[in-house]
């Protein structure tokens, strides 16, 4: 839930069953992380409470298309950070 990239570390996915849970799990990944920067990925329309919280400032806007029937998940609320826009 926490990997290497090119620029920096990514935290996610995180699904968890509340906020608190969220970012405890979430404070948890950041003790890991040994990089000068850490990207938090969410999906349009995901909370932006806890990210702000802990310091994250938005960077960019995601899109994610698709074709076809919708394939976001009904229960976007437990989704507290995405791996990646094209996998969720």
């Amino acid at each position: 839930m926490l990997r290497r990239g090119a620029l920096a570390d990514y935290v996610g996915p995180v699904v968890a069953e509340n906020a608190d849970a969220a970012r405890d799990l979430v404070l948890a990944l950041l003790t890991q992380s040994t990089a000068d920067k850490v990207f938090w990925d969410l999906l349009a329309g995901g909370s932006v409470a806890i990210p702000k919280e802990l310091g994250f400032t938005p960077v960019r806007d995601l899109t994610r298309m698709w074709v076809g029937e919708s394939q976001i998940s009904a229960s976007i609320e437990l989704q507290y950070a995405i791996y990646d826009p094209a996998t969720g």
